[in-house]
């Protein structure tokens, strides 16, 4: 629902890129490439969870057909957020390192992309609707663009939370690289 554009097609397109980048992160790991943030400092259990995203992602059960519109555009919102976490990790893998990423940054980072979705699949009739965003005589055109930006900005803050992270942690490894430690 982030894209108004043909869902096949765009579900065919993020398996391929996401294969793509999950591959060129085993594939840095494994040959141990070192170019500014980029190090070969992935551990193994992130290596995993990424590669077991994958596959869920790949074969996300469709269900009932009432079902199946809203799972596959949830399942296409989900494969960009993860497309988005495939590319900080593979350029700052910093982020993901396990006193960082799982005792608190990376918590607040997939805490806020939830709250996006959240708000993007909110149903207008529920109690908790954020009526004061668009105003109720609008069309649904115009409140399901709003839900559009503002799951989008959610997004990219969380991404931004993650950069963040990742070069305030990647310059402490550099630094501590060179202190000799």
């Amino acid at each position: 629902m982030l894209f108004n554009t043909e869902i096949a097609s765009l579900t065919r397109l993020l398996r391929v890129y996401n294969g793509l980048l999950l591959s060129l992160v085993w594939l840095v790991q494994i040959l141990g490439v070192k170019w500014l943030f980029v190090q070969p400092i992935r551990s193994l259990t992130v290596l995993l969870i990424f590669t077991a995203g994958y596959f869920l992602l790949e074969v996300l059960p469709l269900g009932t057909r009432y079902w199946a519109a809203f799972r596959r555009k949830l399942t296409v919102d989900i494969a960009v957020i993860y497309l988005l976490y495939l590319g900080v990790l593979l350029f700052l893998p910093q982020a993901f390192i396990g006193r960082n990423f799982f005792d608190g940054n990376g918590i607040v980072s997939t805490f806020i992309d939830f709250f996006g979705l959240v708000i993007l699949y909110m149903p207008e009739e529920s109690p908790g609707y954020f009526h004061f965003l668009p105003t109720p005589h609008q069309s649904r055109f115009i409140k399901l663009r709003y839900r559009r930006i503002i799951a989008m900005i959610f997004i990219g803050l969380s991404v931004a939370w993650l950069l963040n992270c990742g070069i305030t942690n990647g310059l402490d490894f550099q630094v501590d690289q060179y202190n000799g430690f």
